[in-house]
């Protein structure tokens, strides 16, 4: 298991949250649905492994309320995939600057969970095959 480094806050970005167990996951998802509860859009969150954040594959992780996304930038990117005819965007919060996520790419919360402890179990790795996070084009 893996060591995750989180950053998110809204204001600077400098207070990293650090997740050891899945425990830690929940608590982290917790704190960002809170989040996205009290500000005027939802956060969103970059992840890397503590040990090695140059040597893994990072992650962008947005939640919302009840639903959220994954992002791992790469070649290509690989993303969550929710309703794939979905159109538009929805804006997310990373530290104060805003992005717009296709929509296409929200899904379940619990798809975001179970990601976010895939990567954790593997030492920031989300195996090629996972079919909850895929390549996109």
């Amino acid at each position: 298991m893996a060591t995750l480094n989180v950053t998110y806050d809204r204001a600077t970005g400098e207070r990293p949250l650090t997740i050891h167990t899945h425990q830690d996951v929940d608590a982290f998802l917790d704190r960002m649905r809170a989040l996205a509860h009290a500000g005027p859009v939802p956060p969103l969150a970059e992840i890397v492994v503590a040990e090695d954040p140059y040597g893994t594959p990072f992650l962008y992780v947005g939640i919302d309320q009840d639903s959220g996304w994954i992002r791992e930038p790469g070649e290509p990117d690989r993303w969550t995939i929710g309703t794939s005819d979905a159109t538009g965007t929805t804006p997310y919060d990373y530290a104060g600057h805003g992005e717009n996520i296709p929509t296409r790419h929200i899904v379940p919360l619990t798809t975001v969970r179970t990601v976010l402890t895939t990567y954790l179990d593997h030492q920031g790795i989300v195996p090629d095959d996972d079919p909850n996070l895929r390549p996109t084009t």
